[in-house]
């Protein structure tokens, strides 16, 4: 009888720990965004927008990286040399 009770008891905590994992990720997402080159236009607006949480990460050393700020505040990037992405998240 001790047996019986002593398995159905180990079953009941095997189920148990086994119900509570993996509520979901806690790590945000990232959303990977090319640097467009200042060689392809002359168009500022054209160039790579950035938002206030995005890092640049270098993909080549060393990079250089042109900024504009439009009247409207937005700021536009793009690679004079090397090569660059956005990390959005």
């Amino acid at each position: 009888m001790k047996k019986i009770i002593v398995i159905s008891t180990l079953l009941g905590y095997a189920i148990f720990l086994l119900s509570c994992g993996g509520g979901g990720s806690s790590t945000p997402s990232t959303t990977t965004i090319a640097i467009s080159s200042c060689d392809t236009t002359d168009d500022i607006d054209s160039y790579t927008a950035m938002q206030s949480d995005d890092n640049i990460i270098q993909d080549e050393k060393p990079v250089t990286i042109n900024r504009y700020f439009n009247d409207d505040g937005t700021q536009n990037i793009c690679t004079v040399s090397g090569k660059a992405h956005l990390e959005r998240g």
